[in-house]
């Protein structure tokens, strides 16, 4: 049977690698007391989902954490998990549920049989190596970009406070709100950055202009790149590749892997790419329960 198991992932996270996403340090910065955790049965090890728990109509609306990474489901479990995610909205009352998985094409089928929504979302992943190794795959674009930058820029630590003000400058170019509360994001990256679970890079160009920041989180296994953003105004800017080579260099030479975090617009994707990296997808998955339809059309 499905349940909610905060109090075990506890002691569960405490003696293992999770993403830093799902660590409860990050869950209680973004969520407060509103997250919990899902737990299917397993032949191994536990599956565990964390969620940020909402209520509307007075029931249980879940939902994923602020920018959390997807969830992977091992392949051996997934029957097992899958046809317990699929009891989730009617044992745990629950009236809507969207959340991310790793998952094959047997399981999308399945989900979608069982009444969910899906889609698949690209990411991607650069696996520890020699760094010399990788650069090799970089793209020649991304090769020129790199020997002009070096000339023209400079790469230097930043603040949370530089960083997320040119970050909300490109979200607004764009006509798209933050992902984020700013207060909040603004707090944990000084709190990651004390604990050294993230590094915050800006590239200078001559006039000691900031022309590109990029927020990266790090835990044991992954260098993630987590917040970017640049100044539309500088011409052929090559800021962002620069700041990721300097953080491919960081995370291949401390035997770490990098993670690109992932992108459903084409334009970010296809830059993400010119890294060489290997190309992984994850499932978005949404269901409503009956219960919500119908509270739905009552309320039109």
């Amino acid at each position: 049977m499905i349940s909610f198991a905060k109090e075990e992932y506890l002691k569960f996270a405490a003696d293992h690698d999770v993403p830093i996403t799902s660590t409860p340090f990050y869950l209680n910065w973004f969520c407060g007391d509103q997250w919990d955790v899902v737990k299917g049965p397993s032949r191994k090890e536990p599956f565990f989902l964390p969620v940020l728990v909402k209520k509307r109509y007075g029931l249980k609306y879940i939902t994923m954490p602020t920018l959390c990474l997807y969830y992977h489901v091992p392949e051996i479990e997934a029957e097992d998990a899958i046809q317990e995610l699929i009891s989730l909205l009617n044992t745990l009352n629950t009236i809507k549920a969207d959340f991310a998985l790793s998952a094959n094409r047997t399981t999308q089928y399945q989900l979608e049989s069982a009444g969910f929504s899906t889609c698949r979302k690209p990411y991607f992943v650069i696996y520890s190596a020699d760094y010399a190794v990788i650069k090799e795959k970089y793209r020649p674009n991304v090769k020129r970009n790199l020997a002009r930058a070096s000339r023209d820029y400079s790469i230097e630590s930043i603040t949370p406070t530089e960083a997320l003000d040119l970050i909300r400058n490109t979200y607004v170019k764009q006509s798209i709100d933050p992902p984020y509360d700013e207060k909040k994001m603004k707090s944990f990256l000084v709190q990651a950055k004390e604990k050294g679970l993230c590094f915050i890079s800006g590239a200078f160009n001559e006039e000691r202009k900031l022309i590109a920041a990029a927020v990266f989180l790090i835990d044991k296994r992954f260098i993630y790149y987590y917040l970017s953003g640049i100044d539309p105004t500088e011409e052929r800017n090559a800021g962002q590749t620069m700041l990721i080579d300097n953080a491919l260099q960081v995370a291949m030479n401390s035997r770490k892997s990098f993670h690109f975090y992932g992108s459903s617009i084409q334009g970010v994707a296809r830059f993400m790419k010119t890294f060489g990296p290997e190309e992984r997808d994850y499932l978005v998955v949404s269901r409503k329960n009956p219960i919500l339809r119908s509270i739905e059309k009552m309320t039109k």
